[in-house]
C-alpha cells in the first residue's frame, strides 16, 4: 500500500472530495495521518480492532498504553461515557479545545484502544479539517500523535519521515500534508 498524499495549506479549506476519500479509507479499516489543533495525528475507527491494532503497530506503542478518542459532540460522547448534567458542564468548559479529558466509560463499552482502563481520553477538536472528518464518519475515531513511541510529537512531514525512516507511506492509506504546523502545545490531560 502506498499512501495517497493531499498537500494543503494550513488555513486552506479542505474539499469534500478529500473528506470523502478519508471517509472511505476509515470505513475500510485503514488509518490516515492528519493535522490537528496540536500536531500530526493518526486516526481510524475507535471501536474496530483492525485499525486500532494498525496504529499500535505503526507507532510501536505498548498495548497497555491507551489512546485518546475523538468525539463529534456530547450527544455522541454520551453513548460511550457516563455523562450527567454536572459532567456535561465540566466538559463544555474545556471542549472543543486543546484538552484531553479522562472520563469514565459505560460498563457495557469495551474499548480496544484503552485496554483495561475504566476511563477514556476524550477529545473534541476545534479545527476545520478534523471537524469535517468526524462529522462525515459520524463515529468515534482514534486521535493519537503520529510519532513513534518515545519520540517527539511531529509538527511536519519531515519529522515524520525521519522517525519512520521514510516508510510511513506504506503504513497509512491517506496523508493530509499541511506542511509545517504551528508549534502548539500538546493537549493538556485533565482527569475528571
Amino acid at each position: 500500500m502506498t499512501a495517497t498524499v493531499y498537500k494543503l495549506n494550513y488555513n486552506e479549506t479542505i474539499s469534500d472530495d478529500i473528506i470523502e476519500a478519508c471517509y472511505e479509507a476509515i470505513m475500510n479499516k485503514a488509518i490516515i495521518l492528519y493535522p490537528s489543533d496540536t500536531c500530526y495525528m493518526f486516526t481510524g475507527l475507535a471501536f474496530d480492532p483492525i485499525p486500532v491494532s494498525k496504529i499500535y503497530e505503526t507507532k510501536n506503542r505498548n498495548l497497555n498504553k491507551p489512546m485518546s478518542i475523538l468525539f463529534k459532540d456530547i450527544d455522541m460522547l454520551s453513548k460511550y461515557v457516563c455523562v450527567n448534567d454536572v459532567l456535561t458542564n465540566e466538559i463544555k468548559k474545556y471542549l472543543p479545545g486543546p484538552y484531553t479529558l479522562l472520563l469514565p466509560t459505560k460498563k457495557c463499552v469495551n474499548y480496544y484502544a484503552i485496554g483495561n482502563s475504566n476511563k477514556v481520553g476524550v477529545r473534541m477538536i476545534d479545527f476545520e479539517p478534523v471537524n469535517k472528518l468526524i462529522n462525515k464518519v459520524n463515529a468515534p475515531i482514534i486521535t493519537t500523535s503520529a510519532n513513534v513511541s518515545g519520540f517527539p510529537s511531529p509538527y511536519s512531514m519531515k519529522e515524520i519521515d525521519m522517525q519512520y525512516n521514510n516508510v510511513i507511506f506504506d503504513k497509512v492509506k491517506i496523508i493530509l500534508d499541511y506542511g509545517e504546523l504551528p508549534n502548539n502545545p500538546l493537549s493538556a490531560i485533565i482527569n475528571i
